[in-house]
Formats: C-alpha cells, structure tokens, sequence
C-alpha cells in the first residue's frame, strides 16, 4: 500500500479529475489524502465531490486556515502515518503536488527505486533539464533552484 498526500490550495480550476481518477484505476494499492490547505474558493467541494466517488481510495483533510504548502505537507503525512486509512497502514508515504508538474505515472519510477535499493529512508524526485528532457520554466526559476539545490 502507498500513500500519496497533495496538498490543494485554491486548485479550483487547475484540480485534475481525470488524472487522479486514471492514477487510482491504474494502481490498485494507491490510496491519496488530499489536504484542503484552508482554500478560500470552491477546492473543498471539487475534493469532497472527488473523494465522495473515490471512497475506498481517496481523502479529505481540510485545514481551516492557509497555513502553506509545507504544513499541509506535514499535516498529511502525519495523519496519513498516524491514523493510516480504514485502519489500514502504508508501506510507503509520500506527496505529490496538486498541479500534476510531475505526473503521477512517475509514481513507479519512484516505487520501483525504493524496491531496487535495501532499506531506503526516502526516494526524492527532481525536474533537473537534462538532454533528452523538456522542462519549461523561467530562467530566474531555474537559478533560484540551482541556488536552492546546491544549499540543500
């Protein structure tokens, strides 16, 4: 079982039914908490819609307040880790953004390099420009991550 938590703030008109909906058919030991990060336009109702009709597989947790990405991050993981899902626990926990950037097919390359290696702590995945990939972002984005990355 793996468990993904995305965290939503105002996603309204940017949520991907779709593609959640195809990720949850394709594989079957997905489970997606979503965090409601205290949306002020209609995110909650397209996720409580969405979550409704996806019950065996998808949740909703919806914070009052803004709170930013990072804590609806960890709001997620530590309901999903802690309470787990119709008491069932996870052997993987992970997030994914709202807007799909990386597309949750992806999920397998990051599951399949946790099974390859023993005993793995954390799998993280990066949308380094490399030959071969397309990337679309500013220049001024691709700087102020290089300067993040080297930092980090």
């Amino acid at each position: 079982m793996f468990a993904i938590v995305v965290p939503c703030f105002n996603e309204e008109s940017r949520f991907q039914d779709d593609a959640f909906r195809i990720a949850l058919e394709e594989i079957a030991d997905l489970h997606l908490c979503f965090v409601d990060d205290g949306s002020t336009d209609r995110t909650g109702d397209r996720l409580r819609a969405f979550c409704m009709q996806n019950s065996g597989s998808a949740e909703l947790l919806s914070l009052a307040a803004n709170q930013g990405k990072a804590e609806a991050v960890r709001q997620g993981l530590l309901h999903v880790i802690t309470c787990g899902f119709d008491s069932r626990r996870f052997d993987a926990v992970g997030y994914w953004d709202a807007d799909l950037a990386t597309p949750l097919q992806a999920r397998a390359e990051f599951y399949r390099a946790m099974m390859d290696h023993p005993l793995p702590d954390m799998v993280l995945g990066s949308r380094v420009r490399c030959l071969g990939r397309h990337i679309e972002r500013s220049a001024i984005r691709h700087f102020f991550g290089r300067v993040f990355a080297t930092f980090a």
